[in-house]
């Protein structure tokens, strides 16, 4: 057929399947390309993820913009009037493809792959809170009468169904996955799910880094160097964790400066001191919250080195520390004093313009603490 003509034939349809099949291998191969280095990136790029990553590119986007600039701006008897309308139609031909097949074998392929599964440890964490709410709610029915056994029954029933659809979760997301045994512990009926609990174990450490920033107990530049390392562990929670030897080699640097003068040395040993304390508090939170988590001893490993960073800080620069303890006292004096304020004031024993006067002196009482020595606090 003429280039010029807009008549659309059997060898046009034929081309079009030719340039969607091309589509198809041009970002495989780009995907191929760029696989060793985007594996190495971020959290990782699995053979799932480039699959996904290579069939789920929307192709014919761009070249239908084009093909419709082409054929809506020629004027009426230009050359290209006729040959935008077979542009037209392979673009918008690709356009149509990629949105029936890719799209339509888009989910399924996801599924089959498994990327879709929750992962075990938050399955697992779930199930943790779901059997503390069913004894809780066995608990509060012991001392009623005709009704302990019927809601401890229905409570142990709730925590049974709730373990057959975590079990069967965990089945699901382990099926056909391959090079994870080793990686794996025993708990109970089900395998735990290493780095998934690395990443509980980050995040509640995040938390806690910014709590304490909020209270005042540490300043914003240790708040930032402590998240910045927990965010570089997510990165490899496919190893033990090692934060403290990140951590513990940045306030060594520290207190190397600790002597200079026009503040910078107060400021450096302040700060060191800050991040050490800040990420030993984090880490006997995660043992109150996770008390289960099969990566405690990582964490007690870790905090044993923080530990002793902190007990040689108490002999080489005592006040550092003594006003990192004086800032912890402050802000628990702070958070108590204002829970019960509130607590009166929700009970009805103080008006809200009075417990607003309470809150501001106890704001003041926690300034107050917060500048005066260790010993006298």
């Amino acid at each position: 057929a003429d280039l010029m003509s807009s008549k659309i034939t059997g060898a046009d349809v034929l081309d079009l399947v030719y340039i969607y099949l091309a589509s198809l291998a041009v970002r495989g191969v780009t995907v191929l390309i760029f696989y060793p280095l985007l594996k190495r990136m971020g959290l990782g790029f699995s053979v799932a993820d480039a699959l996904v990553t290579w069939w789920g590119g929307l192709k014919g986007a761009v070249g239908l913009s084009i093909a419709m600039i082409v054929h809506f701006t020629a004027s009426r008897g230009h050359p290209l009037e006729k040959t935008g309308v077979r542009f037209m139609f392979h673009m918008g031909g690709v356009y149509f493809l990629t949105t029936i097949i890719n799209a339509t074998f888009s989910s399924p392929l996801v599924q089959y792959l498994k990327l879709d599964a929750k992962p075990r440890a938050r399955i697992l964490a779930m199930l943790e809170v779901s059997d503390k709410c069913c004894q809780h709610v066995a608990a509060l029915c012991q001392s009623a009468q005709g009704i302990e056994s019927a809601a401890a029954a229905k409570a142990r029933e709730i925590s049974v169904k709730c373990h057959e659809m975590a079990r069967g979760a965990i089945q699901t997301s382990t099926d056909s996955v391959g090079g994870l045994g080793e990686a794996l512990l025993e708990a109970g009926d089900y395998e735990v799910d290493l780095v998934g609990e690395r990443r509980r174990v980050l995040e509640v450490c995040t938390r806690r880094y910014r709590s304490y920033f909020e209270a005042g107990m540490i300043s914003r530049s240790a708040c930032a160097a402590l998240d910045h390392v927990t965010k570089d562990a997510a990165f490899g929670c496919d190893s033990e964790l090692q934060r403290w030897s990140a951590l513990g080699h940045l306030c060594a640097k520290l207190l190397r400066l600790s002597e200079f003068p026009l503040g910078v040395g107060t400021f450096s040993s302040n700060l060191s001191t800050e991040i050490a304390w800040g990420f030993v508090e984090a880490q006997k939170s995660v043992r109150e919250t996770l008390p289960h988590t099969p990566v405690l001893g990582e964490v007690d490993a870790e905090v044993v080195g923080a530990s002793a960073f902190l007990e040689s800080l108490a002999v080489e620069r005592p006040r550092s520390l003594q006003q990192m303890q004086v800032r912890h006292l402050a802000a628990i004096a702070r958070k108590d004093t204002l829970g019960k304020i509130h607590q009166a004031a929700a009970d009805g024993s103080l008006h809200a313009d009075e417990a607003t006067a309470l809150e501001e002196m106890a704001q003041h009482l926690a300034e107050s603490i917060g500048q005066i020595t260790w010993k006298s606090a």
